[in-house]
C-alpha cells in the first residue's frame, strides 16, 4: 500500500506498508524530494526508515509452558532505504513511475546480505502542490 502527498516546495512524504505472501511485512515512511518536474515528467529521490519483520516456519510447532503453540519464529530488524524514480504524468496528477530502491537492513543475519535492491512500477495520484 502506497500513498503520499507533495507540497509546493517539491517535498513530500510516502508512508508504506506491505504484507508479503511469505509472511513478512515492511512498515516504514519515506520522505521524497522531487528534483524537477514539467507538465509530463518528474524526477524524484527518496530516503526512509522503518522496520522489517519476517517469519520463518518450522515443520513442527513449539509450545510454551502455558500451552501456547506456534510453528514459526519471528525476526524484526530496523531498516532504511534510498531510491529514486521517474514519474510520467499522462493526465493531470495521475502518474506511472518506474523506480529502484536499495534497502539496508540492520543486523540481518538470517539472509546472505543486509542489502536488498527492489525494482518496481507504481501507478498513483499526487495530492497537493501545484503544476
Amino acid at each position: 500500500m502506497v500513498g503520499g502527498f507533495r507540497t509546493q516546495y517539491r517535498m513530500g512524504e510516502e508512508p508504506q506498508g506491505a504484507e508479503a505472501i511469505v509472511d513478512g511485512n515492511d512498515n516504514h515512511a519515506a520522505f521524497l524530494y522531487q528534483l524537477s518536474r514539467n507538465e509530463y515528467l518528474g524526477v524524484e529521490g527518496l530516503a526512509g526508515i522503518g522496520a522489517e519483520s519476517v517469519r520463518f516456519y518450522a515443520g513442527t510447532p513449539s509450545c510454551d509452558i502455558y500451552g501456547n503453540c506456534t510453528n514459526y519464529v519471528s525476526s524484526t530488524h530496523f531498516m532504511g532505504d534510498l531510491g529514486g524514480g521517474i514519474r510520467f504524468y499522462p493526465y493531470g496528477h495521475f502518474f506511472v513511475r518506474p523506480e529502484v530502491r536499495l534497502y539496508l537492513v540492520h543486523n540481518n543475519v538470517e539472509f546472505s546480505s543486509g542489502r536488498t535492491v527492489r525494482y518496481g512500477l507504481s501507478i498513483g495520484y499526487t495530492f497537493g502542490g501545484s503544476r
